[in-house]
């Protein structure tokens, strides 16, 4: 628990680091009239309605909420959570006003983020599996965390750039069947990432590579889908459930400090019966590649 503790509290009481004249610089650019015409030359309204959205979330996104990348982070109540007033003021803003600064600012908290993740199930994998912690565990996890991620990010372009593009061909003749396709497209992620729900676990339960933890996976989930998929449905159910219990305090209430813990006691129990669950459900597994390995040498 000490991790999500640490970083929530961070999230909460410590500086925001903000982004908004670079969101300022490109809405200017929306609001100018040659881009107006070209967006929204029948629905100036709409783009309006765009515009303002864009602009509440400048104002209130902090890029310190990177330091738990989504999906693969330490899991955090406080991020995505705007806390404009704590309960000692208001608290320190830094701006960020130049692009290249922003996308070197995303690089490395996202890094970071990656390399808490991986201490954070170093910790609960070494709780799990009865041994100690290793250093060069930890490392081997980030630098595992890392291919995961360009997994995902090419799996996503993969998927949803071919969706986004026929989505706008047919917009041009039915607003209606356009969304329907982005609708599938976003199905096919979310069936997806079912799928690869437990590929962190093989790598920090069972010490397996990228690919070979997706295989396990994929293959958990074919093989035993009934109780997998209800093990993951009820663990996300608890956790968002809870999410919104813990967040019934204010940001500027010392009672946020119990949600904190809570969040942080949910969060890692789920993902703790979760390990034991995939540590049980795999040892077939873990014994078949054994009993291959042995095989393989006596044969050499």
């Amino acid at each position: 628990m000490l991790l999500p503790v640490l970083l929530d509290v961070f999230l909460w009481l410590g500086p925001r680091l903000s982004a908004y004249p670079v969101f300022r610089a490109y809405l200017d650019l929306l609001q100018s009239p040659e881009m107006q015409a070209i967006l929204a030359p029948n629905s100036p309204q709409q783009l309006e309605q765009m515009q303002k959205l864009f602009d509440q979330i400048g104002q209130m996104f902090n890029l310190f909420w990177w330091l738990s990348p989504a999906l693969l982070g330490v899991p955090g109540l406080m991020v995505g959570v705007p806390a404009d007033k704590i309960p000692n003021g208001i608290p320190a803003m830094w701006q960020v006003s130049n692009l290249l600064v922003y996308l070197a600012l995303f690089v490395g908290l996202s890094i970071a983020g990656l390399a808490l993740s991986a201490i954070y199930w170093a910790m609960l994998a070494s709780r799990v599996r009865g041994e100690r912690l290793d250093l060069r565990r930890i490392a081997s996890l980030w630098w595992g965390w890392c291919k995961v991620t360009l997994l995902l990010i090419v799996a996503a372009l993969v998927v949803g750039l071919p969706t986004f593009l026929a989505a706008l061909v047919v917009a041009l003749f039915n607003m209606v069947v356009a969304q329907i396709v982005l609708m599938l497209g976003a199905s096919v992620l979310l069936w997806l990432g079912f799928y690869l729900a437990f590929i962190l676990h093989g790598m920090a339960l069972r010490d397996w590579r990228v690919f070979q933890s997706a295989r396990a996976s994929i293959l958990l989930m074919r093989t035993q889908f009934p109780p997998t998929m209800g093990l993951v449905i009820l663990a996300v159910g608890i956790y968002i459930g809870m999410g919104y219990v813990w967040n019934i305090p204010a940001s500027d209430s010392w009672l946020r400090a119990a949600g904190i813990l809570g969040n942080a006691f949910t969060a890692t129990g789920v993902l703790a019966a979760t390990a034991l669950y995939y540590m049980n459900r795999t040892q077939s597994q873990v014994t078949r590649n054994t009993s291959q390995a042995q095989d393989a040498t006596r044969s050499t």
